[in-house]
């Protein structure tokens, strides 16, 4: 079955990228952390989204890492493609910020203010089994997908009768409501999906 999936994610990656719709960062020719790296994130993207499609019975859903140096992610609709990406510096950055030293370094004993949160963190980390650093990794991923499948929802279930690539606008100049409570409703499912991990 695994094959399978994967023989059609490679064959809707060939359309997508002969028509010139993605651009897909290729980070096999970089050193073997990087690699390693590059390849944990896509695997855990491709994994959660293939979960999510089967659940919500979505077609044509792709996911890949976009050639672009910004941290960010990314969803749309295009060509009847579900797609979801997040750029090469995305992986990058996020592993940096979450790195073994962080937490070794952290000092949480009033994590916000509350006791039992603060004694649940200093037990695990006291454990030697327990790598703080991969669970929160690990949320973090979860959480960007669970945002962007959102908005994957909302494309599918709204009037849209073009296709639309939607990222993270930071222009204050351009405020629209209807984006701005897109983003919120991504945000907000994203936090519920985050109380299953």
């Amino acid at each position: 079955m695994q094959n399978k999936t994967q023989k059609h994610m490679d064959d809707i990656k060939e359309i997508l990228i002969e028509k010139g719709i993605i651009q897909v960062f290729d980070y096999q020719e970089l050193d073997t952390e990087l690699i390693d790296t590059y390849q944990y994130f896509e695997k855990k993207f491709q994994e959660l989204y293939q979960l999510s499609a089967d659940v919500f019975h979505l077609d044509n859903c792709f996911f890949y890492i976009s050639n672009s140096y910004k941290c960010n992610a990314f969803a749309g609709i295009i060509e009847n493609h579900n797609i979801i990406g997040i750029t090469n510096g995305y992986p990058v950055l996020i592993k940096d910020k979450f790195n073994d030293k962080f937490f070794s370094n952290s000092l949480c004993i009033a994590f916000i203010n509350e006791k039992s949160i603060s004694d649940a963190y200093c037990d695990l980390h006291e454990d030697q089994n327990f790598k703080f650093n991969e669970f929160v990794l690990n949320c973090s991923i979860e959480y960007t997908f669970a945002h962007e499948f959102q908005h994957i929802l909302q494309f599918n279930s709204s009037k849209i009768s073009k296709d639309i690539l939607y990222s993270e606008n930071l222009d204050k100049n351009d405020f629209n409501l209807k984006k701005h409570s897109w983003e919120f409703d991504a945000d907000r499912m994203a936090s519920y999906q985050g109380k299953r991990i």
